[in-house]
């Protein structure tokens, strides 16, 4: 290194033979010619092109077989580490005689041919010597002045590209000193690899204070949805907790790092789980959106809590769905409110039972039920008896309880399937569904269970009162009178069942109180 043999002058004269019909070319084991003296092929300067940019030397040899040939001169060459091989071949439309020897220490193969109607014309030089000449100055020059000048310092520059290659940035690239190709192209590997070495530590920076900025602003993201009453979560495609806030961390009674790849089989028990799944999988397999009130229950079986949720896909740029993000909110307390009001409105708030809005309602199904089934149904009006004295007596509250008592005495007597209601006051409506297809029968059954209803109201009631500031417990008498009406697939609205049934109740009051009387169309 650093002769100042220029490298340049010396494949020119290679390649630049100006004797008629004698042409020199470099070409490698892909037939991609490397140099050439004709510069519409490729210019003398050409070690670093891509060989898919070159042209190949089997474009100019006219039969196939003759690429044939030479491909396999080429590989005896190179197998078989021989100086020179001549054949025939037609190259550009005309014979011509094929001179190939591999130069080993730079990879390539020369190619001479030389055209048989100059033949004559060299003959005072003999093809031999010519060929030797050409062969002798390729092998010679190159094999012993490249070896020094140009293979070495490529090979050490080969070297260091692979350390840079290989992400060592601080490797020292070597400087070839002269003037020729070799120092040109080693100063402008050092150029790049300076180059590289600023971008690279100049893009270090900015992704040190990108990931900084990142890191800040996950800390900050992470605070608010840390302080948002939701409950706020991410999970995988394989439907496994990738995120979940404070909120969540709580709920589970773990911390962030413990709900990470688990499944809700860990958190909840197996019906929540099961129906959980059935909901992530619409939203990660199907991309919908997902808004449900759900019921959880957790893994222990002891809590039970209602959840406003949301689950919503989310896409890579592809538009592959990779996760869901969900955000659930307690509305445990927003439902039991909800029961609440939904009882007040259709239960009487003093003992519980059946408004009279809800036993429209139901006696209207009962009805529809009669006509499709065929069976027939009994309304009991009921009214107590001597109940106004206990109130105007010892006060609302004392005539509350007996009330109470009086509900839970006849829910005792009658079926699950009937329905026992407050009509309001001191009266009561009681619906017997599905006794007999039979109207005899019917009335029968109706009549027996008025008869045990009679009877336990009929009972004396234990009431606690207040008398001269002390409060005791009192027995009070109270007896009832029941008013029974039939329906049946039939006849009868709901309006004329009630007017029946009440004017059989009034009967029962005329009739000396304390008894049952079913209606007859003759009062």
């Amino acid at each position: 290194m650093g002769t100042g043999f220029d490298f340049e002058p010396f494949l020119k004269d290679s390649v630049g033979v100006e004797q008629e019909g004698v042409r020199n070319f470099f070409i490698n084991r892909n037939l991609s010619i490397q140099l050439a003296r004709d510069t519409r092929l490729i210019d003398y300067a050409s070690m670093s092109k891509v060989d898919g940019k070159r042209k190949t030397i089997d474009q100019f040899i006219t039969n196939p077989n003759d690429v044939d040939a030479i491909q396999s001169a080429m590989q005896e060459l190179y197998v078989f580490d021989e100086q020179i091989r001549t054949l025939w071949v037609n190259f550009e439309g005309k014979k011509r005689l094929l001179g190939l020897s591999y130069l080993k220490e730079i990879g390539w193969f020369n190619m001479t041919f030389i055209d048989s109607k100059e033949l004559l014309l060299i003959n005072k030089f003999s093809i031999i010597p010519i060929l030797s000449v050409l062969f002798f100055i390729s092998l010679l020059a190159v094999g012993l002045t490249l070896n020094g000048l140009v293979l070495t310092p490529i090979n050490e520059l080969k070297k260091r590209m692979k350390q840079l290659k290989e992400g060592d940035y601080e490797v020292e690239m070597p400087l070839v000193q002269g003037h020729d190709e070799i120092a040109s192209l080693s100063r402008q590997f050092k150029e790049m690899v300076d180059y590289v070495r600023a971008n690279n530590k100049a893009l270090e920076e900015k992704v040190q204070e990108r990931t900084l900025g990142l890191m800040q602003s996950e800390k900050k993201l992470n605070i608010i949805l840390d302080s948002v009453e939701a409950y706020i979560y991410i999970k995988d495609a394989r439907y496994r907790y990738l995120y979940a806030n404070k909120k969540t961390c709580d709920l589970f009674g773990v911390s962030l790092e413990e709900v990470i790849g688990k499944e809700d089989s860990a958190f909840f028990d197996e019906a929540t789980s099961r129906i959980l799944r059935s909901v992530d999988v619409q939203v990660i397999q199907y991309g919908k959106k997902m808004t449900r009130e759900e019921v959880n229950t957790d893994v222990r079986g002891e809590v039970t809590t209602a959840y406003l949720s949301t689950k919503i896909p989310l896409q890579d740029e592809e538009g592959t769905i990779y996760a869901l993000c969900g955000i659930s909110t307690d509305i445990t307390e927003r439902k039991k409110t909800e029961e609440l009001i939904k009882s007040l409105a259709f239960h009487d708030s003093l003992t519980g039972l059946p408004n009279r809005r809800m036993l429209d309602e139901r006696l209207r199904f009962f009805m529809t039920q009669s006509k499709r089934t065929g069976q027939c149904g009994a309304l009991m009006v009921i009214d107590l008896d001597n109940f106004k004295p206990l109130n105007d007596t010892f006060g609302h509250k004392a005539g509350d309880e007996l009330l109470v008592d009086a509900a839970k005495r006849l829910l005792a007597c009658v079926r699950e399937s009937d329905t026992v209601a407050r009509f309001g006051g001191d009266e009561f409506v009681v619906v017997l569904s599905v006794l007999s297809s039979d109207e005899n029968r019917a009335k029968e059954h109706a009549m027996a269970s008025a008869t045990v209803i009679l009877h336990e109201l009929s009972r004396p009631y234990r009431v606690d009162v207040e008398v001269d500031g002390t409060c005791t417990t009192i027995e009070h008498h109270c007896t009832a009178s029941i008013g029974l009406q039939l329906f049946c697939p039939r006849r009868l609205s709901a309006d004329k069942l009630f007017l029946d049934a009440d004017k059989a109740m009034y009967t029962a009051k005329q009739k000396g109180r304390n008894r049952v009387e079913f209606f007859e169309e003759n009062e």
